[in-house]
């Protein structure tokens, strides 16, 4: 395991400690294969901030998984909630409030919510994906 130190360079010690950036283009290059093209670094976060530039199509409390680290998820009933509203042929993670689909519409709901659990079995954690509702 890799010790990693976001926006604190004066912390970052070679080999033990290195940068930490939530957004790596260096590291989506590596596992892709693939160049990124005009690669930046984001703008508008603190300046020791390592990330790199992207676009951000997620929307908070709209994940089901339930990650316990996850910050993104603040309300677990409500990222439920909008998970089984969303229609996956929609522009919307969520409708926004007074949306209407068109008549000619046809609404779909998912089937499934996959729930990440942590389960603990002969002294081994391990993260085990379940239907949470059908």
């Amino acid at each position: 395991m890799q010790l990693r130190i976001c926006a604190q360079k004066t912390l970052l010690i070679p080999g033990v400690a290195e940068e930490a950036r939530c957004v790596d283009a260096d590291r989506l290059e590596k596992v892709s294969n693939k160049p990124i093209q005009n690669k930046s670094k984001q703008q508008g976060n603190r300046k020791e901030c390592g990330c790199f530039a992207s676009k951000d199509i997620g929307e908070y409390d709209t994940c089901p998984h339930g990650c316990v680290y996850c910050y993104a998820v603040q309300n677990r009933d409500l990222a439920l909630q909008r998970y089984k509203a969303h229609e996956p042929e929609s522009e919307f993670l969520f409708a926004p409030k007074g949306y209407a689909p068109p008549e000619n519409e046809e609404i779909k709901s998912p089937q499934i919510i996959p729930l990440a659990k942590i389960s603990k079995k002969d002294g081994i954690s391990r993260v085990v994906q379940e239907k949470l509702f059908e």
